[in-house]
């Protein structure tokens, strides 16, 4: 099902379908068949190879939670910039969560939501790079919404079902996600440190990290260069947030 929506840039064309394999798959399918509009958004009641970070897997039941990609062209952005399309969307998702429940999500970075400590959401994002520059963009985005089981991981997971007992209605909610992120896409167009003050408000602070060179880090703030200020024991240190990688390790 396609249909256009009354929005500026985010979902001006969305293509709804019962079930697919993957949502940024097909997206990726899009991009390079049919030259889409700018916010296109592929969304499905379903996805049987949804993926995650990693190329981890994501687990999610039908008609119970939302699965959409989104197609941007952010050629307003560097490449060293590429990272804020991750702030870009888990403020989103953030938003939304605390409109319609009142739950504070915390972001765990660089692509998880949490409540309780919880994974209540997840980013999954793929870029294109021509001549060293942004050619197009697919934002996954995975929300548990009303699944009540899930598979045993190392990482535990909730739905706002769970987390409320509230019983959400998928396709308003799908709708109220989109409108937030086409709100803030003109934040991230002009002014991204509107959305960074936000992230780093809602920064989860018990995960631990590691780079190439140090351990067990914890985050404190992201800048906007992309440079994420660390403890680590008893110092402060500054280090590209794209080298950091989650521990197993939590305090």
């Amino acid at each position: 099902m396609k249909s256009k929506k009354d929005t500026k840039i985010i979902a001006s064309v969305v293509h709804h379908y019962p079930k697919v394999i993957s949502t940024n798959d097909l997206a990726a399918q899009f991009l390079s068949e049919k030259n889409p509009a700018e916010g296109t958004v592929i969304s499905a009641d379903y996805q049987s190879g949804g993926k995650g970070q990693y190329g981890r897997i994501w687990h999610g039941e039908a008609y119970k939670n939302i699965y959409l990609s989104i197609i941007l062209y952010p050629k307003f952005l560097d490449i060293e910039q590429v990272f804020l399309l991750h702030i870009w969307s888990a403020v989103s998702i953030r938003a939304l969560i605390e409109e319609v429940t009142g739950l504070q999500a915390l972001i765990k970075w660089p692509n998880d939501l949490l409540i309780h400590s919880k994974k209540i959401a997840g980013i999954l994002i793929a870029n294109v790079i021509r001549q060293k520059q942004i050619d197009s963009s697919i934002i996954g985005i995975g929300l548990n919404v009303l699944q009540e089981n899930f598979p045993s991981f190392d990482k535990p997971a909730t739905s706002l079902r769970l987390e409320t007992d509230q019983t959400l209605l998928l396709p308003n909610l799908r709708m109220r996600l989109l409108e937030i992120l086409d709100s803030n896409y003109m934040y991230l167009q002009k002014d991204p440190e509107y959305l960074l003050h936000d992230f780093n408000s809602y920064l989860d602070l018990k995960e631990r990290y590691h780079s190439n060179t140090h351990r067990n880090l914890k985050l404190i703030s992201l800048d906007i260069h992309g440079i994420m200020t660390v403890r680590s024991e008893d110092k402060i240190l500054r280090i590209s947030a794209s080298t950091l990688h989650q521990n197993t390790i939590r305090n």
